[in-house]
């Protein structure tokens, strides 16, 4: 048997810590793939891209709710920092934490209600003129 020099056996342990730190294993991936169909699997290189695109998620999503904290002088991330971000630039919506702070989240704009009644008036019928 072949004796594991000093580079493998740091590799081997810094592949556990990763392990163990990972917001997401393998495991999930395949249980994730798994859910959606029980006939593909996942090649193991499309693994570690797909566990790479999420830490790289996390990470900017967290750092950028980060700032947002900061920005507004706090030293604690809430929800709400990350909603703003992942709604902003992600599209993304949280359950449960819509932007009900924000007192224009749930308001019509004036000028769509103003566009909206003026598309009413046009498609109403020319009660005036006679015309159907």
């Amino acid at each position: 048997a072949r004796m594991a020099g000093p580079g493998q056996a740091a590799a081997a342990a810094n592949t556990q810590t990763r392990m163990e730190t990972a917001l997401l294993h393998k495991k999930k991936v395949t249980e994730l793939v798994q859910q959606v169909s029980q006939t593909e699997k996942v090649d193991p290189d499309v693994e570690e891209v797909l566990l790479e695109i999420v830490e790289d998620f996390i990470e900017n999503v967290t750092d950028f709710g980060c700032r947002l904290a900061k920005h507004r002088k706090s030293q604690v991330l809430e929800a709400k920092d990350l909603q703003l971000h992942l709604e902003h630039n992600w599209g993304i919506k949280i359950p449960g934490y819509t932007s009900s702070e924000d007192p224009k989240a749930g308001a019509k704009r004036p000028a769509v209600e103003a566009h909206r009644v003026r598309q009413e008036f046009i498609k109403r019928p020319n009660v005036a003129a006679g015309v159907p």
